[in-house]
């Protein structure tokens, strides 16, 4: 089976990792001072992209936890659904044959119908946000930064940019370190968040983790890419009309040499 783009990109990156040969590189300076004087985003821009994507993520799980909860009780039916679960009850009274004495009695009462359904339903639950969520929160960030180079649709929405402070292209490497410092983020009551207004270069635990700044990027408006098309066939006109003028003054003077000659 032949391999795609995709694939031979994520090799070769995996390979100059692992096996490449190093060269001690001072932490990447020249492109920090590529990126000197960006306009770096907004704390606004960063929290709405954040939630406009959290939004698309958890409409897009909904389809996805119930095929996974499914799976779980089709391959793993024991540990999707408890079998048999029972109540525990212990009670404590005088001992008939000694009354100076208590007894602990205890109990198992098997669990209704559907109270044995909550039990199910709640571990399904539980296994779904433990194995799936994470997985695919890794997938959506990981990916999508890496894939478009530092745009997920909400970042886009709001026109900003993640952008590597090491290379002029952020890796997959790199945006799954990223999605994964979300988790060191929420820490502490989300402490790592607030980071942002105390960092001088605005970043939160996962930028410093994954050695990433998040930039204004806003698309360019119509309007202005059509003007700049409208300037850039102008221009290429004018250059036609002078290159043609040009040939046309060889040519004259070339014939006016030929007939002095003749």
């Amino acid at each position: 089976m032949p391999e795609t783009k995709l694939t031979t990109t994520i090799k070769a990156q995996v390979r100059e990792r692992v096996k490449g040969e190093r060269r001690y590189n001072p932490h990447g300076t020249q492109r920090m001072e590529e990126l000197a004087g960006v306009k770096l985003a907004s704390f606004k821009h960063r929290l709405w992209a954040f939630v406009i994507d959290w939004v698309i993520l958890s409409v897009v799980m909904i389809p996805f936890g119930s095929v996974l909860g499914t799976g779980l009780k089709y391959f793993s039916p024991e540990k999707a659904k408890p079998a048999s679960p029972v109540v525990h009850y212990e009670t404590t009274k005088p001992d008939p044959n000694d009354p100076t004495k208590m007894v602990t009695e205890k109990k198992d009462v098997p669990v209704d119908e559907d109270e044995e359904d909550a039990v199910a339903e709640k571990k399904e639950k539980k296994l779904t946000e433990e194995i799936f969520d994470p997985v695919f929160g890794l997938l959506y960030y990981g990916f999508f930064v890496w894939a478009t180079n530092g745009r997920t649709p909400g970042k886009k929405w709001m026109g900003v940019r993640v952008v590597s402070l090491v290379r002029p292209r952020i890796t997959l490497w790199q945006s799954c370190e990223r999605a994964l410092g979300y988790g060191a983020s929420a820490l502490e009551a989300g402490f790592g968040f607030f980071q942002f207004f105390i960092n001088p270069n605005r970043c939160c635990v996962h930028d410093r983790i994954a050695e990433t700044i998040v930039i204004e990027d806003p698309p360019r408006e119509k309007q202005a890419a059509i003007e700049e098309a409208k300037i850039v066939k102008e221009v290429a006109l004018e250059e036609a009309t002078e290159a043609r003028a040009l040939d046309e003054e060889v040519l004259s003077e070339g014939e006016s040499e030929s007939k002095r000659n003749s």
